[in-house]
């Protein structure tokens, strides 16, 4: 939540916040990718970014379902290990939207240069396209010591004995576009990045409210992203030039949030 607040004040021209880049490092595994390999390569012949989603749990399952999804359901990843609240970001792929939101701050892109794939197979976690047509990819495991041994030893490399990948075990490797209709929340951290102001402090901070209340079972998986929608539409999108404006924005956001999860029936 603090990083996230954080880029919401970036995003009213704080250089200040653009911690990483080509001239630092990030531990969120996708964006670390990003970091490792625009660091050996001239900023200006990049043309995008891509970041890979796994999908969550639910990439398959019938929409028709969606009403039928339980905490537990949701906070059983395919691929990672994780803490429940992320588990259920990585649902709804809010997670993802989260971290188009740090890529177009920590590389200084726009939305329309940041891509997102679904790939299952996550053994790709990010790809940078360049002018000339190549494209450069960094793969790996689905281990977050990999990420964090590097943004901790860059602009070197720690040698902790990972468990190396097998292409050949792996045999194929897929990728689809995002459906808009099964990761509402994407498109809403989509939203939130190019309305600008203080609106991805909005996303983020009822975003966190919403899930909580899913996890306590108070409101159902499909309510998350409307509870959002509408906490984006009626927030005051007030303007930001503090830390305490942001945190205002924050608590406001997050009081709207509750009220909508209060009404849920």
């Amino acid at each position: 939540a603090i990083f996230q607040c954080w880029m919401g004040w970036a995003h009213n021209g704080f250089e200040g916040a653009r911690t990483a880049g080509p001239d630092g490092n990030v531990s969120d595994t996708e964006n670390n990718s990003h970091s490792a390999i625009t660091a050996e390569h001239d900023p200006a012949g990049i043309r995008q970014i891509c970041l890979t989603a796994s999908g969550g749990p639910f990439r398959d399952m019938p929409l028709g379902d969606f009403g039928e999804i339980t905490p537990a359901q949701a906070t059983a990843h395919p691929n990672w290990s994780m803490g429940r609240k992320i588990s259920v970001d990585s649902a709804t792929m809010m997670n993802k939207g989260l971290e188009v939101i740090e890529a177009a701050w920590l590389f200084d892109l726009p939305s329309a240069s940041i891509e997102v794939l679904v790939h299952p197979e996550v053994a790709i976690h990010g790809m940078v396209y360049f002018n000339d047509g190549s494209v450069i990819a960094q793969l790996g495991t689905a281990d977050m010591k990999t990420p964090i041994s590097y943004a901790l030893a860059w602009p070197g490399r720690l040698n902790w004995n990972p468990q190396p990948l097998d292409l050949a075990a792996l045999g194929t490797l897929n990728f689809k576009q995002v459906d808009d209709a099964r990761y509402p929340c994407f498109g809403l951290a989509r939203q939130a990045l190019e309305a600008g102001g203080g609106m991805p402090t909005i996303l983020n901070a009822a975003n966190e409210v919403a899930v909580a209340a899913f996890l306590d079972q108070k409101i159902g998986f499909s309510d998350i992203s409307s509870i959002v929608a509408t906490s984006l539409e009626k927030t005051d999108n007030a303007s930001i030039t503090t830390l305490d404006d942001v945190m205002a924005l924050d608590g406001a956001a997050r009081r709207m949030a509750g009220a909508l999860c209060r009404s849920v029936t």
